[in-house]
């Protein structure tokens, strides 16, 4: 049976980045220790951390795709939680199983060299649930 390993980010949409990152250093008194640009969703991240969990801000960068469309409707804000897993596949199997709606059926790959899958927030309360699996070190 898969096990969540933790909470791994609760993702943040944000309109510009560089912005955001100097709105959350003042919030969080610290600064990412972790950015990177993510090409196949065309999105900037940046990662801080707070004991253990981290806080994901994400901002698109071409007005396509889902983030933009998020962003457009809402203007940014809060967008999902992340649960670090140790079977990605055992977590889709187990939830497509007990009726859960996926947004994928398989991983796909994620930032950080991560695999990731995301569950319908229909499915969970209303929120966009994701799950991540990360390279075996």
């Amino acid at each position: 049976m898969p096990t969540i390993k933790k909470i791994d980010h609760i993702g943040i949409v944000v309109s510009n980045l560089q912005e955001a990152i100097e709105r959350y250093k003042n919030l969080l008194f610290q600064g990412p220790p972790h950015m990177e640009f993510f090409e196949p969703a065309k999105i900037e991240l940046a990662f801080f951390d707070i004991g253990g969990v981290s806080i994901e801000l994400l901002a698109p960068t071409a007005p396509t795709g889902d983030l933009w469309a998020f962003l457009k409707e809402r203007g940014g804000g809060l967008h999902h939680i992340c649960y670090q897993v140790d079977d990605i596949h055992g977590v889709l199997e187990s939830l497509k199983a007990q009726g859960f709606k996926l947004l994928d059926e398989k991983p796909r790959p994620g930032s950080r060299h991560s695999q990731i899958a995301f569950v319908n927030p229909v499915s969970a309360s209303g929120v966009l649930t994701e799950y991540c699996q990360f390279p075996q070190t």
